[in-house]
């Protein structure tokens, strides 16, 4: 049987990430660029919902950083989603590190 470790999963996210938006730079066009932006982000919530509650510290950090685009015209952070609807309407904050759906 194959065992993965905490350092092979997120070494093999961080390089996933940085491929995805190597490709949203060269994309030809926006939609693919968006796309590319949109599975990298993924990605990094793979990796989040693996790994909650045994991440080591700066590392949530460190890839969403690399999962999230700077807009080089307006220099600001695209902000990603920080709150999840429950179906009823209600929107919830999104859970941080250690909290459950």
């Amino acid at each position: 049987m194959k065992t993965w470790s905490y350092k092979s999963i997120t070494q093999k996210t961080e390089k996933e990430i940085r491929r995805l938006m190597e490709s949203s730079r060269n994309a030809e066009t926006e939609r693919l660029r968006e796309l590319c932006e949109d599975w990298a982000y993924g990605v990094f919530l793979g990796w989040r919902s693996l790994v909650l509650g045994w991440m080591n510290d700066g590392d949530e950090e460190r890839l969403e950083s690399l999962a999230v685009r700077v807009s080089p015209a307006v220099k600001t952070v695209a902000k990603p989603i920080t709150t999840i609807s429950s179906g009823s309407g209600a929107v919830k904050p999104w859970p941080r590190r250690g909290q459950r759906f």
